[in-house]
């Protein structure tokens, strides 16, 4: 895909880390995708190896904004001649009216503020104690990234089967609210329903936030491979690897 999306370029590294903690909570909302997070992350591992410590949140923005656009640019003209499918652009800034509110619903929805947000409540990074606005990318967000990439993820989706297994192990270890959530969603899935039958499933959540929320998790499960890219006769279906991450992978 292109040098934009050469993640790893830190991976032979020793990257400064910062011990994570399971979190409560859920991404839900504008966070359709878990590809622009990992790239956030990337971009992290990579200014903490070169800084040998935390980084500022503001070198950190800065940093990232650049790379996230490039990285745009990059997959929206990869993506040009596909009429459907799951595209990997999805999440990152449309650049046509300029980057800088585009740029900031992408932190927003995918990073988050130095504090909390995606980053942290994913179990990827975290602030650095007694230091303002500093964060360190956590010792499993290291891992299971360098995992995935070794896995294969390199921006093309969906990303391999070996690598949807290691995310959702992640997943289930440090945000057990967002696994829990998941699940219910494919679990539900697998009965085939209408997207009308998959948002009735979570009664919990009124109106349009049910909406928004169930199809955040449709597309991200269409980018690991969970279901399938399209609705059949206007229903959707697991795939294989969805049916057995409906099973935490044991069946």
């Amino acid at each position: 895909m292109g040098d934009a999306l050469a993640l790893g370029a830190w991976s032979s590294e020793d990257v400064p880390t910062i011990p994570g903690e399971p979190h409560n909570g859920v991404s839900f909302g504008l966070h359709n995708r878990d590809l622009p997070s990992l790239f956030a992350l990337d971009r992290l591992c990579r200014i903490a190896v070169d800084r040998r410590g935390p980084t500022p949140w503001s070198e950190y923005i800065a940093s990232l904004r650049p790379a996230v656009a490039e990285a745009s640019r990059m997959l929206r003209r990869a993506e040009a001649p596909k009429s459907s499918g799951t595209r990997a652009s999805v999440g990152f800034p449309k650049l046509e009216n300029g980057l800088s509110k585009s740029f900031d619903r992408f932190v927003s929805a995918f990073v988050g503020n130095g504090i909390d947000g995606p980053l942290v409540m994913l179990g990827l990074a975290a602030p650095v104690r007694d230091l303002d606005r500093a964060m360190l990318p956590t010792d499993a967000g290291v891992s299971v990234l360098r995992s995935m990439i070794s896995a294969g993820v390199d921006g093309r989706l969906p990303h391999p089967a070996r690598a949807a297994e290691l995310w959702w192990a992640h997943v289930g270890r440090n945000c057990p609210d967002e696994y829990s959530a998941w699940r219910r969603m494919l679990v539900a899935a697998g009965r085939r329903p209408s997207r009308q039958g998959l948002v009735a499933s979570f009664p919990e959540w009124a109106g349009s936030l049910a909406d928004t929320n169930v199809m955040g998790l449709v597309s991200r499960s269409r980018e690991w491979g969970l279901l399938e890219p399209e609705l059949v006769d206007r229903r959707y279906y697991l795939t294989l690897l969805g049916s057995r991450a409906r099973e935490d992978f044991h069946a």
